[in-house]
């Protein structure tokens, strides 16, 4: 028999479904998105592809372009400090940066969000030694954000991203998301293999 309480269960239980599969709709597309995102990052951010050109000014104001840094291995980090996955492997890319301290390896970590003063406290506390680029640019009269730039131009599809470019400007590896070690070795692995040509 239907009454007034069994209408009201019925008409709760069709709302909750209908909430549910919406949510379960919104996060699929989401999902889908970042897929064709990832998809479109690997096919046109391929091992052998030329490095689009960048021009950053590191935390103390030194110029990082890439063209000057021919001749030298270029890691590429996209990061950004509220990151938990960015900030897990900051010990792990700290110890390549050590292993290659001396060598002919340049290392730049680009923050998506992160002004200078807010990576200037999350220093304090995480001490990533790569050159750390804030998020804020300003050239001439245009106003970007180095994270913006990298982010269309290198087609940055998650967070951390890393990317190694090889002493002739082209990528030779590139790394989506941090799941554990084995991402950052495959970074150690191929600076190892291009300081040997």
């Amino acid at each position: 028999m239907i009454n007034k309480k069994n209408i009201s269960l019925y008409f709760f239980l069709f709302i909750s479904l209908n909430v549910f599969a919406q949510k379960a709709t919104k996060d699929t597309i989401r999902e889908l998105n970042m897929f064709e995102k990832e998809i479109f990052f690997y096919d046109k951010m391929s091992v052998g592809i030329k490095a689009p050109e960048f021009r950053f000014a590191n935390m103390q104001g030194d110029s990082l372009i890439l063209s000057k840094l021919k001749g030298k291995v270029v890691v590429l980090n996209a990061f950004f400090a509220q990151c938990p996955p960015c900030i897990k492997e900051i010990p792990l890319l700290n110890k390549i940066k050590q292993k290659y301290d001396n060598k002919e390896v340049v290392f730049i970590a680009v923050s998506r969000w992160d002004t200078k003063d807010k990576l200037i406290e999350f220093q304090t506390k995480h001490d990533l030694q790569f050159n750390i680029i804030p998020s804020e640019y300003k050239e001439n009269i245009r106003t970007t954000t180095n994270a913006i730039f990298l982010e269309k131009t290198y087609l940055i599809p998650l967070y951390p991203t890393t990317i190694v470019i090889d002493q002739d400007g082209l990528i030779s590896y590139t790394n989506v998301g941090f799941s554990g070690e084995a991402d950052v070795n495959g970074v150690d692995y191929i600076i190892g293999k291009l300081l040997k040509r």
